[in-house]
């Protein structure tokens, strides 16, 4: 071939239309792996040990791993594209595509960021979801059977060797890893299902996340299986909404923050704007009732004088000294809830707090239940979220406030003049249980984180 820039040499002539260029791949078991080119592309030659070569039980086996693999295609799964004798290098094999990677252990030792992990747990949950939906079982999934790409970080998994099917009637024995498989994949006396390959995704989660979505992990390994996810996709919307709850819950934890104080600073800013420090003279000189000068004037008449100390001509001052205690006593106080609504009749208080527990019992009486039944954080969450009362907070507790507060000055007429001071202290009681609602959901977050 000739171009007016000069001649181009092809390389085609180079290219073998059969295996070349082997090179061994070191494995476990009774596989023998080669990578090999054809056609100036790369592949994974999956053969037997010559040992095994001529049992019967192997080559089933390997065929097996064929008729499975070789019905999917999916981006996360690697490709199987035939069954051939390769010669007397590797004998029976099946043709496979070559992934230039690393396993998923291996990976792991590289600290990948928490989006690369993330990433790599939604492709394998796409994989799984992809070949459940075909009835297939893969029963061996483990970090060493999930390579990882060097471009991208993409996900492929590897090894249907021990997969299962519906409709494979032979070599239903038990399969696995140990620590990877569930319960009743070890016990070996009942048929599993694709709640198998949901436990050992549940151990591999933890791997990928050692400190967060506990919630899901703990769901996915269940000794029981009927107490597991259904299926992937299940797992993978419980994985996408509890990372969109994140920045809820620490809008709203800033939002709570933001108002209480907000709630208690004000008060005492009226406080202070409205009760403005008199003089210290007028400050100790409290009011007394005739019965009061009475009783006072008696005991001074009995008491014998005190003594002035030599040097000292100043009169003696226990009264003052006591009006300036008080003084000093109600400075400090000035700053409590009790001084701050001590305007507020208790009766009164006390209708506001039971009005409140009434709001707030249904979530409590609800979380105690689903305690009971057993229900996890994330599908706490997830309830919760939906709930009228946390997408309607801030309407609910401004009708709830103007009914009470209403109520309240009906009963009570003599709170009229004090009723800003009754919304405050209803604000005040509201933003405690709040608080106490969200320190509670921000508990399930960090379960399911």
């Amino acid at each position: 071939m000739t171009s007016s820039s000069g001649e181009i040499t092809s390389s085609f002539e180079k290219i073998s239309d059969t295996f070349t260029a082997y090179a061994e791949i070191p494995s476990q078991g009774f596989n023998r792996l080669f990578k090999a080119q054809r056609y100036g592309k790369w592949y994974v030659l999956k053969g037997l040990k010559p040992e095994y070569q001529q049992k019967e039980v192997y080559r089933q086996l390997l065929s097996k791993e064929f008729e499975l693999g070789v019905q999917m295609e999916h981006p996360n799964i690697a490709r199987i594209f035939s069954k051939e004798s390769c010669d007397s290098v590797a004998g029976p094999c099946v043709v496979m595509e070559y992934v230039d990677g690393c396993t998923l252990k291996e990976f792991l030792s590289q600290k990948p960021s928490r989006n690369t992990r993330m990433k790599i747990a939604k492709e394998i949950l796409s994989a799984m979801a992809y070949y459940h939906s075909k009835q297939i079982i893969h029963r061996d999934l483990k970090p060493d059977n999930i390579l990882i790409t060097n471009n991208g970080h993409n996900v492929k998994l590897i090894d249907f060797g021990l997969a299962d099917s519906d409709y494979h009637g032979i070599l239903k024995q038990p399969a696995g890893s140990d620590k990877y498989a569930a319960p009743e994949q070890k016990a070996g006396n009942v048929a599993i299902d694709n709640r198998a390959d949901i436990y050992a995704f549940g151990v591999i989660l933890r791997q990928l996340f050692p400190h967060d979505y506990g919630g899901i992990v703990r769901k996915c390994t269940q000794a029981n299986r009927e107490k597991r996810y259904n299926n992937a996709e299940e797992i993978l919307r419980r994985l996408q909404r509890s990372r969109q709850l994140i920045p809820i819950f620490i809008t709203l934890v800033s939002l709570l923050i933001i108002v209480v104080g907000a709630w208690m600073l004000w008060p005492m800013a009226s406080e202070v704007q409205s009760e403005p420090l008199t003089p210290e003279t007028e400050e100790i000189a409290p009011s007394v009732t005739p019965s009061e000068n009475i009783g006072e004037q008696q005991q001074l008449q009995t008491a014998p004088l005190p003594q002035a100390e030599p040097g000292n001509t100043a009169a003696p001052t226990t009264q003052m000294e006591k009006n300036s205690q008080t003084a000093q006593e109600k400075e400090v106080d000035v700053f409590s809830e009790e001084y701050i609504y001590r305007q507020i009749p208790s009766e009164a208080k006390r209708q506001i707090e039971q009005s409140l527990d009434t709001l707030f019992r249904p979530f409590w009486d609800w979380n105690r239940a689903a305690e009971a039944q057993g229900m996890v954080p994330i599908d706490k969450l997830a309830h919760y979220t939906e709930s009228d009362f946390f997408k309607n907070n801030y309407d609910i507790r401004e009708r709830h406030r103007e009914v009470v507060v209403n109520d309240l000055l009906r009963r009570h007429p003599q709170c009229e003049p004090v009723k800003e001071k009754v919304t405050m202290y209803y604000n005040a009681l509201f933003a405690k249980k709040m608080i106490a609602v969200n320190n509670v959901v921000v508990g399930w977050q960090k379960a399911v984180r």
